[in-house]
C-alpha cells in the first residue's frame, strides 16, 4: 500500500543521488510522515523498512550481498514484494528470472549463475571502481655521518 510513493520517490532520488541504498533511505524518510499518519506504529514501520531496503539487494545483486538476501529475517516479505514489482514492471524481467533460478539453485549452479550476473547486472552494478594510486613509501633521512 505504501511502496507506490516510496517507489516514486526513490526514482527522484536517484536522480540527484548515484547510490541506490542512499536513495532509498532518503526516499523513505521523505515519506516517513504520511506513513505514521496512516496509523503505522514505529515497531511495523521499522519491519517495513527492512523489506523495502532490501529491494536494493534485489535490484542491484552485489556478490558481497547474495549471501545476506536469503537469510535476513525479512526475506520472505521482500520476496513478495519484488514479485509484485515484476508484476507492475517495476523490475528487469532478465533479472527477476536470475533471482528466480538463483533461490532454487544449488551450488554448482549457483556459481555459474554468479558469471551470468555480470551480463545481465544493470550498468549501476558493472561500473568499475578507480584503481587506487599505490602509497608513497616515506624514505627515511640518513643522519649525516660524523666526521
Amino acid at each position: 500500500m505504501m511502496w507506490p510513493p516510496i517507489y516514486k520517490s526513490w526514482l527522484q532520488e536517484l536522480e540527484e543521488n548515484p547510490h541506490p541504498r542512499q536513495a532509498l533511505m532518503d526516499a523513505i524518510a521523505r515519506n516517513k510522515d504520511p506513513i505514521f499518519a496512516s496509523g503505522i506504529s514505529q515497531n511495523l514501520y521499522s519491519s517495513i523498512r527492512e523489506v523495502w531496503m532490501l529491494q536494493v539487494d534485489f535490484d542491484l545483486p552485489s556478490f558481497a550481498r547474495l549471501e545476506h538476501v536469503p537469510v535476513h529475517g525479512r526475506f520472505r516479505q521482500a520476496w513478495h514484494l519484488f514479485n509484485l514489482r515484476n508484476e507492475f514492471k517495476q523490475v528487469d524481467p532478465l533479472l527477476f528470472d536470475w533471482w528466480n533460478r538463483f533461490m532454487v539453485a544449488d551450488e554448482t549452479l549457483r556459481t555459474e549463475l554468479l558469471v551470468e550476473l555480470g551480463d545481465i547486472a544493470p550498468p549501476e552494478y558493472k561500473k568499475k571502481r578507480k584503481a587506487r594510486k599505490p602509497k608513497r613509501r616515506r624514505t627515511k633521512h640518513k643522519p649525516a655521518a660524523a666526521e
